[in-house]
């Protein structure tokens, strides 16, 4: 028989298997924060800059942020937080970590990812500026959590197969992505480039093997961009129209709204 703490405790395990881990607090990462909240998805952000963290928090409701070199929690306002959480509207589930976090400290230390529970988490989003750096902390992560989902941003094109290799599930290279959205307002496939959404999902489409994806007009008919392709254990990336898939590829693929049009290329 399953008592209440135990049934509080799943529910509790469950939310933090939900939440987000958010290295850097760049204007990348600030979006990122931003879109999470607005879908109640609960995150921690992590930086070096307790400013740009404290700022952000003050925003926020109930957000709370830590010191790095400090375990005391505090409030928005930098006051010490007891973590008493009747006065979170009930938004922690009895829960005394709150839905929206900054730590003060570097995705690339142990101490600190263990601090902030990476081990529990779901999914890490690099958004560092560094890719240096983003790519040490993907090893980092990789070692402590073996099986959390690593997303990751690459300023520079050439840094993606690296964060391949160091353990990111997805490389997004800003340069490529802002590029094409770029391109697709100018020749009018959208009103601007904020109109094409980049969400990530991997998916096997065989019936496109043996043709080049200008010919099989992949974005026309699906509306994703092929972001990159997993073959043989190897990632493809920097991905042309050009480029011709074989029957066994396994395509990484942007957009919402294209993929379960993309997914009907199976057959």
């Amino acid at each position: 028989m399953r008592t209440k703490p135990d049934a509080d405790a799943d529910r509790g395990n469950e939310r933090e298997r939900d939440r987000v881990l958010i290295a850097g607090f760049g204007e990348v990462g600030q979006a990122i924060t931003e879109a999470l909240s607005a879908a109640a998805v609960p995150w921690t952000a992590l930086d070096t800059d307790e400013s740009a963290l404290a700022a952000e928090l003050q925003r926020e409701d109930g957000g709370r942020r830590e010191t790095g070199n400090d375990s005391e929690r505090r409030d928005s306002d930098g006051r010490p937080d007891d973590g008493d959480s009747s006065d979170d509207g009930g938004q922690n589930g009895g829960d005394d970590r709150p839905d929206r976090e900054g730590i003060v400290g570097s995705a690339t230390d142990p101490g600190t990812l263990r601090r902030v529970g990476v081990e529990g988490v779901g999914t890490v989003v690099l958004a560092l500026a560094d890719d240096t750096d983003a790519t040490f902390a993907a090893l980092v992560i990789r070692e402590l959590a073996p099986d959390v989902e690593v997303l990751a941003r690459a300023s520079e094109t050439e840094k993606i197969r690296k964060l391949y290799r160091a353990g990111a599930d997805y490389v997004l290279a800003l340069a490529t992505v802002y590029g094409r959205m770029a391109a697709a307002a100018i020749v009018g496939e959208g009103d601007s480039p904020t109109d094409t959404q980049v969400g990530v999902a991997r998916a096997s489409a065989p019936g496109l093997a043996g043709e080049t994806l200008a010919e099989s007009a992949v974005r026309e008919r699906t509306g994703v961009t092929v972001i990159a392709v997993e073959r043989n254990g190897e990632v493809i990336a920097g991905i042309t129209p050009g480029f011709v898939p074989d029957a066994e590829d396994t395509f990484v693929v942007g957009t919402e709204e294209g993929i379960a049009r993309f997914e009907a290329l199976k057959a």
